[in-house]
């Protein structure tokens, strides 16, 4: 199984596609409060080096 995530500023640009709009809603829902602040050493979306 693969998973896709689609983040803001996506290069995508499909978001109009059902299976890219659960992958954000998973994100938002489970991911986004530890990866957008850093929280705990998170990887930030965007940011390749971490």
């Amino acid at each position: 199984m693969t998973t896709a995530i689609a983040l803001s500023g996506s290069d995508d640009g499909n978001f109009n596609d059902p299976e890219i709009a659960a992958g954000e809603e998973v994100y938002e829902s489970n991911c986004a409060g530890c990866h957008d602040s850093g929280t705990g050493g998170a990887p930030k979306p965007g940011k390749k080096d971490a």
